[in-house]
């Protein structure tokens, strides 16, 4: 049984923006705390390590499955799956497994290297980590939640309303106190306007990300450095139904 303790998730990059330095502004100014937003860019499981193989605690994942099935009705008919992102140049096949105190199970991947994760019902217990075969910090593991009947850069806005949750309850446990209270005073990491959501976009370079619902229309934000996109998710004048075109690089 490989010892958590001796890894470090990064579960989500975070920083603010206003018009002091993020850490120089805070606790010593408490009025300053209106005049900004917190800044979040989700990068939901990047497995970091000193040392072999890859992993990622179970519970954590479990936490957003739980989160995926209380949201569920901003997507009535999407599934939750988990992408492995293999950023190795290993010629072996990719695979996952997940050992905890009753062995290991192996992980089946689809052609895409997604997959359903198995649930507490499977092995009545939480403990226990997904390992790969795969050196630390060479493999990510994001969540997918895609309605079916959209072409592939169209996504539903339900969908990653729904997307935020499950990242946001991955994430939680490594996010700062103050980030969590801000959170939390404001309605959530997914529901408040002074929080600002980015999606980091891994296997292709976002150059732009239109928000439409019948007539109306509104350009993401986007932040090329982290490569990324973000759109109002609290503002609920825009329904779960409107939809999102990404625009990638190589389509222009």
């Amino acid at each position: 049984m490989v010892d958590i303790n001796n890894f470090k998730w990064l579960l989500a990059c975070l920083c603010v923006c206003s018009s002091v330095d993020a850490c120089a502004q805070t606790k010593t100014d408490a009025k300053r705390t209106e005049s900004f937003s917190e800044k979040i860019e989700f990068s939901p499981v990047v497995v970091q390590a000193l040392g072999n193989p890859a992993t990622a605690s179970y519970a954590r994942l479990l936490s957003g499955v739980r989160a995926f099935n209380v949201n569920h009705g901003l997507a009535p008919t999407a599934k939750l799956e988990f992408v492995v992102i293999d950023k190795s140049r290993s010629k072996n096949e990719l695979s996952i497994r997940l050992e905890n105190n009753a062995g290991l199970t192996s992980i089946s991947l689809s052609s895409d290297n997604t997959f359903v994760l198995p649930t507490f019902e499977d092995f009545r217990s939480e403990d226990g980590d997904l390992i790969a075969n795969r050196r630390a910090g060479e493999v990510v593991i994001d969540p997918v939640v895609r309605s079916p009947g959209f072409a592939k850069d169209v996504r539903r806005l339900g969908d990653i309303r729904l997307w935020c949750e499950v990242v946001a309850a991955i994430g939680e446990a490594e996010m700062s106190l103050g980030t969590r209270a801000i959170a939390s005073l404001s309605g959530g990491f997914c529901r408040s306007s002074k929080i600002q959501v980015f999606q980091l976009q891994r296997t292709a370079v976002v150059t732009r990300a239109e928000l439409q619902s019948g007539d109306r229309k509104l350009l993401a934000a986007i932040d090329h450095r982290r490569n990324a996109f973000s759109l109002p998710l609290y503002d609920m004048s825009w329904s779960n139904d409107s939809t999102v075109t990404i625009i990638y690089s190589e389509q222009e």
